[in-house]
């Protein structure tokens, strides 16, 4: 998980998240700067970390191609909360040999993205908007359609027509979504996004998963 350097609420809410429930599953979390004290690493570190194991998966699965995503590993969910690209000078384009290209901290997400949930290790991506994916990608717009869930919130009608194929987001009221499945044909789902929850309720949660497994 990502999580943007200034912004102490986040830090505090995805520190508070990790302590309540690494005891079912295990969690690391990364930002700009890392922070010993909170045992947070950089963001680069992680998504090094990450790109290994899937390398490593990767060359398992081409020596034994019988084996099914479950037996090549725990199942690996990469949250990354990226913003705006202006924030990320390591995911920015870089010139090549004869025009921009994806950087390779870049290429690395976008072959997470591409070819990771093949190998259990699946990508979440939250950007500011899709100018920042455009960046991201190189404008290389086929890369969106490794996305088949897709959430978004209020936005212009030429971002929504890009990531939902309809311009209905630009008239989104506050506190109101659209959800995409592009796996099914079905109309978008609007939907009133659920609220960040307190310490209280990731508690509550965390007895209710107790019990679920007693």
């Amino acid at each position: 998980m990502s999580i943007e350097d200034e912004d102490n609420y986040w830090t505090e809410m995805t520190v508070n998240f990790r302590d309540i429930f690494n005891e079912f599953f295990p969690i690391k979390i990364a930002k700009k700067y890392a922070d010993k004290e909170q045992q947070i690493i950089k963001a680069e570190t992680l998504l090094k970390e990450t790109f290994e194991e899937f390398e490593k998966r990767l060359k398992l699965r081409d020596e034994n191609p019988e084996l099914n995503p479950d037996e090549l590993g725990e199942s690996l969910f990469f949250i990354y909360s990226i913003g705006g690209i202006n924030k990320a000078s390591n995911l920015r384009p870089v010139m090549g040999r004869r025009e921009e290209e994806p950087s390779e901290d870049a290429q690395k997400i976008l072959e997470l993205i591409s070819k990771g949930s093949e190998l259990g290790i699946h990508t979440i991506l939250w950007l500011e908007d899709m100018k920042g994916f455009a960046k991201l990608s190189n404008n290389n717009r086929q890369w969106l359609g490794n996305f088949d869930l897709r959430v978004g919130l209020t936005m212009s009608g030429d971002n929504s027509r890009l990531l939902l194929g309809e311009s209905f987001a630009e008239k989104l009221p506050r506190l109101r979504a659209y959800f995409k499945d592009d796996s099914l044909s079905i109309d978008l789902d609007k939907f009133k996004p659920y609220a960040v929850p307190s310490t209280t309720e990731m508690l509550e949660y965390k007895n209710n998963f107790k019990q679920r497994s007693q």
